[in-house]
């Protein structure tokens, strides 16, 4: 245990704090002693989060805590502090954008899904079914890329314009629809279907 007064939190700064003080904020599972609070907000990243990146965030700082507290008691641990704080200062930092571009990724595959499961109730033909395998596989090349990108700005924009390069596609496979729909029939299929209407 360490040293002080029992139901003490000590901190990662040696600061006793009462372990049972905790914030309002999520569940409470990701709930914070007034420590852990600390550790939170010298290390998180300050920008507007999701609620899905904001739990994880904080569940990080949970960890990168205890971390931090357990190795102030060892023999060197006090040198190596600010180098576990930069580690997870920078971990917590990035998840933003890691969070950003899981959700925009899963949202593009939701809209995929979506348009083509919905066009599919009015047809379907050899050739769509090409483009849309073609599509599927374009689009994940392309949230590969998303993923390599640097900065949110970045994200947002090739997500919105790959969500406009869905939208298209959708609109080019309803156009093969309308076409090989509207497509005279064969004579020899004509003659076959009035032969079996007689």
């Amino acid at each position: 245990m360490l040293p002080g007064k029992a139901g003490e939190d000590w901190g990662i700064n040696g600061k006793s704090t009462p372990e049972d003080e905790s914030s309002d904020e999520g569940s409470e599972a990701e709930s914070f002693t007034v420590s852990e609070q600390g550790t939170f907000d010298e290390l998180a990243p300050t920008e507007p989060m999701s609620p899905r990146c904001k739990s994880v965030v904080r569940r990080m700082a949970k960890h990168a805590h205890a971390k931090i507290r357990a190795e102030r008691d060892k023999p060197s641990g006090q040198r190596r502090i600010p180098t576990l704080k930069g580690i997870y200062g920078n971990l917590l930092q990035g998840l933003p954008l890691e969070c950003k571009v899981d959700d925009c990724k899963d949202d593009l595959w939701r809209y995929y899904d979506q348009l083509t499961n919905t066009r599919r109730l009015l047809g379907t033909s050899p050739d769509v079914a090409k483009l849309e395998a073609q599509e599927a596989e374009e689009l994940e090349k392309d949230v590969e890329h998303m993923a390599k990108l640097k900065n949110m700005k970045s994200v947002e924009l090739y997500y919105q314009d790959r969500r406009r390069a869905l939208e298209k596609y959708d609109e080019k496979a309803r156009d093969m629809l309308r076409r090989e729909n509207a497509r005279p029939t064969p004579r020899i299929e004509r003659r076959a279907m009035e032969q079996l209407d007689t």
